[in-house]
């Protein structure tokens, strides 16, 4: 089982308070406005997740919904302690992202107070992964096996963790990455861009979609999937927000797009393996206009 799915049982099993002795059933609430906004991270993860995941919080990040004028609570994020990939992926580690929508009660009326009483609307456990420096010793040697879970072991910050859709995507995306950062602009550039057709506000951009900015990353179809030599094509699509304009109605937990992305990277990449260089073959940057609020 992996850590995500781990995480989703454990979630599953934390015991739910006793049912109010009324004539409809009602879930107590868990906690009030007021401490979803203001307690501490261990707290706050022991009273949602119970004692045995909450022990593996290392950071929580909080996030407000608008509600009838003003904000409330919207979902909190916890991110776990980063670890080895299994199986284990050189440079790569692994954090499980649970996160925990809030409801309103039913008889919610009128202002929100910090004594106003949430529940759980929505869990949702997915992992996420972080890299590292390859440490010093061959790959496989003891010495590098325990470097590479001790780098693991010392991360206390997981919030910039990227999407991948596999660990093995994810190694593959920091080679990406780090084959970008060395190389700049050494690769074939196209844009689509409604507000400038030149590419060059595209161009400037593109130093700026880090990886770890990327509020989606999946596996697309290669419009000219070669192999040459030891390596293959492999492409991935990347999404990133407008400033400032996060999904609204919390879509990045749904099964649909988010109308807020700003731009739609898709990069073509030459792989061979996890331990080797990477050939970036060609990178692709579309420009979505701007939502805007219907009223």
């Amino acid at each position: 089982m992996n850590g995500a799915a781990a995480a989703l049982t454990l979630i599953a099993a934390v015991p739910v308070a006793p049912a109010e002795p009324t004539r409809s059933t009602r879930v107590l609430p868990l906690l009030t406005v007021g401490e979803a906004r203001t307690l501490p991270t261990a707290e706050l993860a022991r009273r949602l997740l119970g004692e045995a995941l909450a022990a593996k919080v290392v950071e929580a990040v909080r996030h407000e919904d608008t509600f009838s004028g003003g904000t409330v609570p919207g979902y909190v994020e916890f991110y776990t302690q980063p670890v080895q990939t299994d199986p284990r992926l050189n440079r790569i580690c692994r954090t499980d992202v649970i996160t925990v929508e809030y409801d309103l009660t039913e008889m919610q009326a009128g202002p929100v107070a910090a004594s106003t009483a949430l529940t759980i609307a929505h869990l949702e456990a997915v992992p996420r992964y972080k890299s590292f420096p390859m440490p010093p010793g061959a790959p496989g040697t003891p010495r590098n096996d325990a470097a590479q879970a001790a780098a693991c072991a010392a991360m206390k910050k997981a919030a910039d963790a990227f999407h991948a859709p596999s660990a093995g995507d994810a190694q593959w995306l920091d080679a990406v990455a780090r084959e970008y950062r060395r190389t700049g602009t050494e690769f074939p550039f196209t844009c689509e861009d409604f507000a400038d057709r030149s590419c060059k506000r595209a161009r400037d951009a593109l130093p700026q979609l880090r990886l770890e900015k990327a509020i989606a990353v999946r596996t697309v179809d290669c419009a000219f999937k070669t192999k040459t030599g030891d390596f293959l094509d492999e492409c991935y699509r990347l999404d990133f927000l407008w400033p400032g304009k996060p999904c609204p109605d919390r879509q990045d937990l749904k099964d649909f797009e988010c109308r807020a992305v700003e731009w739609v990277l898709t990069v073509s990449a030459g792989i061979k393996d996890g331990d080797s260089p990477v050939r970036i073959r060609s990178i692709h940057l579309e420009h979505q206009p701007e939502p805007f609020a219907v009223r």
